[in-house]
């Protein structure tokens, strides 16, 4: 028996850097423990929160929608949350910007 699961040493790296601020950098950790361990549900959820931390709210939402389908019910809610605010956060990117109207001139 092994007394780490697979991706458990590349997610701990990861998650001390994301601690750090340093999210780019924790990306390819994140990214290699959910290659090492394809049911890895908290690495793809701080794969998603690095993303967020970044902006990169498209790249955000394909590892947080594979936590919120493998992550124990205890989990979900919080992915939820951060799932629903890089889908909005992606769709006020995409959508124009609202005009100012111009500016009333007084009779």
């Amino acid at each position: 028996m092994r007394p780490f699961r697979e991706g458990q040493a590349s997610f701990d790296m990861g998650q001390t850097l994301f601690n750090q601020g340093k999210f780019e950098q924790a990306i390819p950790y994140f990214e290699r423990a959910t290659v090492e361990d394809p049911e890895f549900a908290e690495a793809y959820f701080y794969l998603g929160r690095a993303h967020i931390s970044l902006r990169h709210w498209r790249e955000a939402i394909p590892p947080l929608r594979a936590a919120y389908r493998i992550a124990p019910e205890p989990m979900r809610q919080e992915v939820f949350n951060l799932l629903t605010d890089a889908f909005f956060a992606t769709a006020a990117d995409v959508l124009p910007p609202t005009p100012t109207p111009p500016p009333r001139r007084e009779p």
